[in-house]
C-alpha cells in the first residue's frame, strides 16, 4: 500500500530558512570569539612591551616594581573590559538565537502541522499497530504548538486558569500571605 506525502514549497522554504539562520548564528559566534581573542593577544603583547620597557628604564628595583604594578594594573583593567564584552556578546548572542529560533519555528510550524502531521495521522490511522504512533503525534503537535504559543505547554504558570479553579498564580499569592487572592 502506497501512501501519498504531499510536502508543500514553504515547508521546504522554512526548513532552509532555520538552517541558515543557525549557519549565519555559527558564524557570527564565530566572529565575535575571534574578536575577543584578538583583544587578548593584543593586551597580552602590551604588557609585555610595557614590561620590556620597563625593565630597559628602570635605574633600581624600587623603579622596576612601580613600573611593574602599573604594567599589571593595566594589563587587569584590559583583561577585565574583555571579561565584560564578552558576557555582553554572551548575552546578546543568547538573545538573538532565541528569537531566530523563535521565529523560525513561527514560519516552520503551519507548513508542518499541514503537511507532515496530517500525513502522519493518515499513515497511524491505517495501521492498527499505529496507536502508539498516533498518540505520540497528538502529543508532540501539542507540544509544538505550546511552544510556539510563549512556552505554554511547557509552564503551566502561564496557562490561564478556568472555571474559577484554583491554580498555581492563586496558589503561590496564598503561600506569600495574600488571603484574598483573586
Amino acid at each position: 500500500m502506497a501512501t501519498e506525502f504531499n510536502t508543500p514549497f514553504d515547508l521546504y522554504r522554512a526548513n532552509l530558512g532555520i538552517a541558515l539562520r543557525s549557519l549565519a548564528s555559527a558564524h557570527e559566534w564565530r566572529q565575535h570569539t575571534w574578536a575577543l581573542e584578538k583583544l587578548r593577544i593584543e593586551r597580552d603583547l602590551d604588557a609585555l612591551r610595557q614590561a620590556s620597557e620597563s625593565v630597559a628604564a628602570a635605574k633600581d628595583w624600587n623603579e622596576l616594581t612601580v613600573t611593574f604594578q602599573n604594567v599589571l594594573r593595566d594589563y587587569l583593567a584590559a583583561g577585565t573590559n574583555i571579561w565584560q564584552q564578552g558576557a555582553g556578546i554572551a548575552v546578546q548572542t543568547q538573545k538573538d538565537l532565541g528569537e531566530s529560533v523563535r521565529d523560525g519555528l513561527k514560519g516552520w510550524q503551519p507548513g508542518w502541522q499541514s503537511a507532515w502531521f496530517d500525513q502522519w495521522q493518515k499513515v497511524a490511522g491505517t495501521n492498527p499497530l499505529g496507536a502508539p504512533v498516533r498518540d505520540w503525534m497528538s502529543s508532540f503537535g501539542r507540544a509544538v504548538s505550546g511552544v510556539v504559543d510563549n512556552y505554554t505547554a511547557f509552564n503551566p504558570a502561564a496557562q490561564p486558569v478556568q472555571n474559577g479553579s484554583s491554580g498555581a498564580g492563586t496558589r503561590a499569592r496564598a503561600t506569600r500571605g495574600d488571603q484574598h487572592a483573586a
